[in-house]
């Protein structure tokens, strides 16, 4: 009974996720047929500041809450101070972005209108990315694909509305997304009833900031690692080649949905077995998490380097379709990545983030580096390998940590690289769910 519970958690999470992803991998699809290949491109340079802004909150908030509270049987947490805190992240982020869409705008830039268009719907977003936190962490990811079944039908109705009435521009296609997200975020609510006060949500940053810095450490260097050379390539290309190369990376979008899935389970899986010091539990379920990943990435990659030009075609358009060779070496580079997917969980839940910043320091300078030297010498084709290069060196950076760290038997494991706060008690729990 308790497998078939299992089996059932696991196929709830990746259906939930697959829901969560299809709406940002559909918002992208709908603006390249509007808009064309030059505005796709402007609005994947958009996308990517809410990316960077879903990793800074998981970073400081969600994350470190999964780690420093695995223990969920009680079927309680502390919500309503990490919705405070949450809302406070969401509200200064919303300024700063709206600042720099008034400056591009000033300074004649493309973007400024999508950066505008985006800075109102960061409360929503981000609080609807929170609830889905807290009901993977008690083991409910039922109520996860309700919540994102309710986001992007809404959506998904907003956009069409848009559409039949002539708002077709990529600021009105943003809009619509936001309005899904509040309406997912609205749900959460009457599942998490109240809110904490700002000066509560601040202690608990205070609180989650002797893991989180390392967490947001870990992010931001990941994210320069991983995600850099999509904005060297905004730089080093024509509008219409990156437009071109943009479409061909979401190709992969499907790929997130497997590993944000196999995040959202893992992470609480693996904080559960750090805080029972089962290691060689730990070992093995890293093991187990890359193998369940790699073979599921490797079949989709395997799917767009046949067929990628054809998919390109069908869903972006024929002006899309020639840049099928960067779809293929993006799946590649996943490939690629999700070779160290279980290990670099198991890193995080034990705290050993010191190595791993550092590593991924490194990581963004050769990103940078690649992408210039590389799009100067192939061109179009230079953006795809640079993340194929990079993604290499992350994976035999990131197994070597892991070994050192964790999977050799005289490695210290009796404590955490860096120590978790103090586990969050009575005094900031709520109520329990449902």
């Amino acid at each position: 009974m308790k497998e078939s519970g299992g089996r059932r958690r696991v196929g709830l999470t990746f259906v939930d996720q697959a829901v969560s992803s299809a709406s940002n991998f559909g918002t992208g699809v709908i603006v390249a047929r509007v808009a064309g290949a030059v505005e796709f491109g402007q609005f994947m340079l958009v996308f990517m500041i809410w990316v960077v802004a879903l990793g800074t909150h998981r970073a400081l908030v969600s994350e470190p809450m999964v780690i420093t509270s695995p223990d969920v049987g009680n079927r309680s947490v502390p919500v309503a101070h990490g919705v405070g805190a949450e809302v406070l992240l969401a509200a200064a982020m919303s300024v700063v972005v709206a600042v720099a869409g008034l400056a591009a705008l000033a300074a004649g830039a493309s973007y400024g209108g999508p950066l505008l268009a985006l800075a109102p719907w960061f409360v929503p977003l981000i609080v609807q990315d929170y609830w889905r936190a807290m009901v993977f962490q008690l083991r409910r990811p039922g109520l996860a694909l309700a919540n994102d079944l309710v986001f992007a039908g809404v959506q998904v109705l907003a956009v069409v509305a848009c559409v039949a009435t002539g708002r077709r521009s990529v600021e009105w296609i943003i809009a619509a997304w936001g309005v899904g997200a509040s309406a997912g975020a609205l749900l959460g609510f009457r599942w998490f009833p109240g809110i904490s006060r700002p000066v509560e949500g601040l202690r608990l940053l205070r609180r989650l900031w002797p893991t989180s810095r390392w967490l947001a450490a870990d992010f931001s260097t990941g994210f320069a690692s991983d995600q850099a050379y999509l904005v060297f390539a905004a730089v080093l290309l024509s509008q219409t080649d990156y437009g071109g190369f943009r479409a061909a990376v979401s190709l992969t979008g499907p790929v997130v949905v497997i590993l944000l899935a196999g995040g959202n389970i893992g992470l609480p899986d693996a904080a559960r077995r750090v805080g029972t010091g089962d290691w060689e539990g730990l070992r093995t379920f890293a093991r187990r998490l890359t193998m369940a990943t790699l073979v599921c990435v490797g079949v989709y990659g395997a799917l767009v380097a046949g067929a990628g030009r054809q998919l390109l075609d069908v869903l972006y358009g024929e002006e899309f379709a020639g840049y099928d060779l960067l779809a293929t070496l993006s799946a590649l580079r996943y490939v690629l990545l999700v070779s160290v997917f279980g290990q670099l969980i198991a890193l995080k839940a034990a705290g050993r983030m010191r190595r791993l910043w550092r590593a991924r320091l490194l990581m963004a300078a050769l990103s940078a580096v690649s992408m210039v030297v590389l799009v100067s010498w192939l061109g179009p084709a230079g953006a795809g390998w640079s993340g194929v290069v990079t993604a290499v060196s992350y994976a035999v950076a990131i197994y070597l940590i892991y070994r050192a760290e964790l999977r050799e038997p005289t490695a210290d494991l009796s404590e955490p690289e860096v120590p978790p706060p103090a586990r969050l008690g009575p005094e900031v729990r709520d109520r329990e769910l449902l």
